[in-house]
Formats: C-alpha cells, sequence, structure tokens
C-alpha cells in the first residue's frame, strides 16, 4: 500500500510527466513525430487520445504504466481504486496546469507585441 508521501509525489511526478510529454509531442517539438503517427487516420486520432492528443485524457493511460512501473519496482500489488484515485486528480491537474501554462505563455506574447 502507498502512504501519503508516495501518494503525492506519484500524483505529481505523473502529472508533471504528462505535461512535459505533451508539450515536446506538439507541433514543431522535438517528438512531433508521435503526435503525427497518431493523426494519419480518424482511428489513429481516437486511439492517440489518450496517449498525445488530450493532456486530460492522458492521466489515465500514462498513470496507469508509471503507477504499474512503479508498483512493479517496490513489490507492490496493483490496486486499481488507488489507480483511479491517482488517475482522477491528475486528468485535473494537467489540465489546470496546461491552461496555466498557456495563460502565460500569452501575456507573454501581449507583453511582447506592446513593446513594439
Amino acid at each position: 500500500m502507498l502512504t501519503w508521501t508516495e501518494y503525492w509525489n506519484l500524483l505529481f511526478a505523473i502529472s508533471l510527466w504528462c505535461c512535459g510529454f505533451y508539450a515536446i509531442t506538439r507541433e514543431g517539438m522535438i517528438l512531433d513525430f508521435v503526435l503525427k503517427f497518431f493523426e494519419q487516420t480518424k482511428t489513429m486520432e481516437k486511439i492517440g487520445l489518450p496517449f498525445v492528443r488530450c493532456i486530460t485524457c492522458m492521466a489515465s493511460v500514462h498513470s496507469i504504466l508509471i503507477y504499474g512501473v512503479y508498483c512493479y519496482a517496490h513489490h507492490l500489488s496493483f490496486n486499481f481504486f488507488v489507480w483511479a484515485m491517482l488517475a482522477i486528480p491528475i486528468a485535473f491537474t494537467n489540465t489546470l496546469g496546461w491552461h496555466v501554462l498557456k495563460h502565460f505563455e500569452n501575456l507573454n506574447e501581449l507583453a511582447e507585441k506592446n513593446k513594439s
């Protein structure tokens, strides 16, 4: 079983992972080929939602993978209830974090326009 410290550390780490992976798979970034792979057909677009196309949806797949590896590495049994209690707040923090990041990016762009 996870301690509260492990739970919060996992939640924070998985959310950072998702936001970072989402950022580096956007167009023009280093892993944009991953996003392009999931945009080839309508079916691939739907499959790609929880992998790279939707920051909120990414919480499900990425948390199950990272939590699963964590459980394996620490000799814990995988608990679906704990996974669900990780995935739901991660979906929220991913969405909130990405929107805050985009807000500051937009503010920075406005400041640059006002300088010129």
